[in-house]
């Protein structure tokens, strides 16, 4: 069948309507216009994928203060920083210095043009959509900085009418849990740099994750026009009073939270998971860093829609037996998890469930001197959705949740007979159902 051609001038003129911008750093060669608009995927089959470098989503720079002069970072001979980092570890087995393109999985991947400089049918851009400053406490007794990094890979190819149709879209991201004793005096902006240069707390730079996660996934399987998405993260008052007093903007967390939710998806299922939106992803970014050009993307509601609401946050406290600087914390969060079918704005519930996580664990009694008792809620509860959603694809994992998985924390030997540890366990009330319903959620990715 043949195919009409649009050049990019062309595409951006068309795509002007979308109601969101990625911005990218490196030029794309011509994409091929797709004949008919495509409702399956059978993967790339060989074909090209112009890779267009990394770029920032949100329309303002006040919201991403550190890693914006990062993105800036320029290398000595005048190119992005970030895109040299990205592609070294993405193009590492170019054939020759004037190569472009690899094989890549089933796909041949090429840096901004290809080979030839023909037309290719996809294109991919990595957008930095929002850094988090869970903590960053700084003392001179000790310093926490709990920092996340979120950004989204988008694979995309050229309609009939002129648009971009997302085939894939997942999170990759970096995260830094850090603990140090005494002030720490590293700037954030490093921190963030850090993530592409060198492992980070998940035990891989963010360039290393990216190849993986390409190389890795399924996108033969993905199923074209069914997007996964967080469309809804609530706090019950007593949450949110909670947060407040100590000092935690309670939309912050909601942000937080929608954005691990949404990382847990793209992690642990072979799905198109859509930027959280409520975050900074979904707005339109009108500034290229070299050519001040656009590139548009309409970002769809959600085929299949996560809402989560945190319950109930409950803190109790005993004095440690030996230590009196020290308590003994019993943390506990529950958590609910709703995912539904959505056609023609009509919601078919799959999947309801109340997970529960507990973490008992010996605390210094100055606040300064310890992570901060939200830090433990939001790590919690980002363990409670990465194994509630890895036992939908793993059925393995699902006896135990219903049991209650238990892990044991490391202890020093004066704590040795505390027993610290962590515990997770789908509530009795919703976990009965909690088989047929992963099968019926396993059904969609």
């Amino acid at each position: 069948m043949a195919e009409m051609k649009l050049d990019r001038r062309q595409m951006m003129r068309q795509t002007v309507a979308a109601t969101s911008a990625l911005v990218f750093g490196t030029k794309f060669s011509t994409l091929s216009l797709a004949a008919t608009e495509q409702t399956t995927f059978s993967g790339f089959d060989g074909q090209s994928i112009v890779w267009g470098g990394v770029g920032y989503l949100p329309t303002d720079k006040a919201a991403i203060p550190n890693i914006l002069p990062v993105i800036q970072m320029k290398t000595a001979a005048g190119g992005q920083l970030l895109n040299q980092l990205l592609g070294k570890e993405l193009f590492n087995k170019l054939e020759t210095e004037s190569s472009f393109c690899q094989k890549v999985a089933d796909a041949n991947l090429c840096w901004g043009k290809t080979d030839n400089d023909g037309e290719a049918r996809f294109g991919m851009i990595l957008g930095i959509a929002a850094e988090q400053t869970i903590q960053d406490s700084r003392d001179e007794t000790a310093s926490f900085t709990f920092l996340r990094l979120i950004s989204y890979n988008f694979i995309f190819q050229v309609t009939v009418s002129g648009g971009v149709q997302i085939i894939a879209c997942y999170p990759v991201g970096g995260r830094l849990d850090s603990i140090n004793y005494g002030i720490d005096t590293t700037p954030l902006k490093d921190y963030y740099l850090a993530m592409f240069s060198r492992a980070s707390t998940s035990g891989e730079s963010i360039p290393q994750q990216y190849r993986r996660l390409f190389e890795t996934r399924r996108f033969g399987k993905i199923k074209t026009g069914l997007n996964f998405r967080v469309s809804s993260v609530s706090l019950q008052p007593a949450v949110s009073d909670y947060l407040e007093k100590e000092n935690v903007n309670p939309e912050h967390f909601i942000e937080w939270l929608g954005t691990a939710a949404t990382v847990s998806l793209g992690d642990n299922l072979n799905v198109s998971v859509l930027p959280y939106k409520l975050s900074d992803a979904t707005f339109a970014m009108a500034e290229s860093f070299s050519e001040k050009q656009e590139l548009f993307f309409s970002i769809p509601d959600g085929d299949l829609e996560l809402e989560t609401s945190l319950l109930l946050v409950k803190i109790t406290l005993k004095d440690h037996p030996r230590d009196n600087t020290k308590f003994l914390q019993k943390l506990a969060v529950f958590t609910h998890v709703k995912i539904s079918r959505v056609v023609n704005n009509q919601k078919t519930e799959l999947f309801k469930q109340v997970i529960f996580g507990e973490q008992f664990q010996v605390i210094f009694k100055k606040k300064e001197w310890r992570q901060a008792d939200t830090t433990t809620v939001y790590k919690l509860t980002e363990d409670m959705l990465n194994m509630m959603i890895g036992a939908i694809s793993d059925p393995s994992m699902r006896k135990p949740l219903m049991d209650g998985v238990k892990v044991e924390a490391e202890s020093s030997e004066r704590n040795a007979e505390i027993g610290q540890y962590k515990r997770i366990k789908l509530r009795p009330e919703t976990s009965p159902n909690f088989e047929a319903e992963c099968e019926a959620i396993q059904r969609y990715t």
